[in-house]
């Protein structure tokens, strides 16, 4: 009987070693996540510290966790500064009642079904630092600022703006105001105004808003607008190429800014008329329609809409007040 025992035990630790053997990294690639939110902080723009953390495992639903960013005072005892919703991130800018050159101590504290639980502690200097590019506190700036990205063809552009309350609609009228034709005959706008309205893909713009910290008495907010364009950067550096050819062409014919309207309207026509035709079908390369001035000017086939681009950006290159209409037959 014992002898059949010592069997029965050996083949169990043999089955065991062997079972261990084949999934030796069953329970090694489980790691557990912090029981308390994480806390990162370092100096960043607006003389200010940029705190940022992660959850603790506590929350399954980011809606049912709230922070509360916290600053300890020269007494040791905490404030609590501000209550920031996770919607928002998990970050905020302290750039209020800073002092250069003193250290500053942060936590966390986070609260789930009214249960709370600190982050660990980070101890950051305050260092002077200039606005961000992309800041502002004026709408004119800010969307030219916009409209500066956007005539580069970048498909997604955040910008910061700070205001003492939530500035509603803003996203949409800054969207508006950098597509604006500003109907003059300045040579710098022929790539803005109706020329980049109408090549940008409707209904692809998409713009988010969230509060990131404070900047004095203001808030700070940031808008990020993700869109799309009939162009690429590319191309629209082909239609620069070729705009400056076509106008030395123009040059060579007399044909310059102090010309007359009359005249270079009819050089602008004459040179449409000549060097591209009328195609409505897909371009063969991507499928899309032939809208745009590279189609126009560099491709020499486009649609009515395609012409009417590469018209706008000559007609306004040579000094003339142009906008693109839209008419139904």
């Amino acid at each position: 009987m014992k002898s059949k025992m010592k069997q029965f035990m050996v083949l169990v630790c043999a089955f065991v070693l062997s079972v261990s053997t084949l999934i030796p990294t069953t329970f090694m690639t489980v790691h557990a996540a912090s029981a308390t939110p994480v806390l990162t902080a370092k100096a960043d723009r607006d003389n200010g510290i940029l705190l940022k953390w992660t959850a603790s495992n506590r929350v399954s639903d980011p809606t049912d966790a709230e922070y509360m960013i916290m600053r300890k005072r020269d007494d040791g005892y905490y404030d609590g500064l501000v209550k920031r919703d996770p919607k928002y991130g998990l970050f905020f800018l302290d750039a209020t009642n800073l002092t250069i050159g003193k250290e500053y101590t942060y936590k966390i504290r986070e609260s789930v079904n009214g249960k709370e639980v600190d982050s660990n502690e980070v101890t950051v200097k305050a260092v002077a630092s200039n606005p961000a590019a992309n800041e502002f506190t004026n709408k004119a700036k800010a969307a030219d600022y916009l409209k500066e990205q956007m005539v580069k063809r970048n498909k997604k552009i955040s910008l910061i703006y700070n205001a003492g309350t939530f500035p509603s609609g803003l996203g949409n009228e800054l969207y508006e105001m950098a597509r604006t034709d500003d109907e003059k005959a300045d040579p710098a706008t022929a790539t803005q105004g109706d020329y980049l309205r109408y090549t940008i893909k409707p209904n692809t713009i998409r713009i988010t808003t969230g509060i990131d910290g404070k900047v004095g008495s203001l808030n700070s907010y940031t808008f990020t607008f993700e869109l799309d364009y009939y162009t690429s950067k590319q191309e629209e550096e082909a239609v620069d190429a070729k705009v400056s050819q076509i106008l030395a062409s123009f040059a060579n014919n007399g044909i310059t800014q102090a010309s007359s309207d009359y005249d270079k309207a009819k050089a602008v026509y004459d040179y449409l008329a000549t060097n591209l035709h009328y195609n409505n079908n897909p371009r063969p390369d991507n499928g899309n329609l032939m809208i745009t001035a590279y189609d126009s000017l560099v491709r020499k086939e486009a649609q009515c809409y395609g012409q009417t681009l590469g018209a706008y950006r000559l007609l306004k290159e040579l000094g003339l007040v142009t906008r693109r209409v839209n008419g139904d037959l």
